[in-house]
């Protein structure tokens, strides 16, 4: 599922956070990264494989929270 450009500002604070969470800093390139993915409707597998590069082991963690908090949204 794709959002729309709302839903990915609403997103964001979180997305930001979270990646300060897992890197221990902010990263603007993984959060446009997220927030590019998702806004394409990219399925987790396919948002996994692009983030794998920044997030490394937690990568897979992080995924899965994304996931649960776009469903919540």
């Amino acid at each position: 599922m794709s959002l729309s450009k709302r839903e990915l500002d609403e997103l964001k604070p979180w997305i930001e956070k979270t990646v300060k969470c897992v890197l221990g800093f902010l990263e603007p390139a993984v959060v446009t990264t997220v927030l590019n993915c998702v806004g394409k409707g990219m399925d987790k597998k396919k948002v996994a494989d692009h983030l794998k590069p920044f997030l490394d082991d937690s990568t897979l963690c992080f995924v899965d929270k994304l996931f649960e908090a776009v469903e919540e949204g």
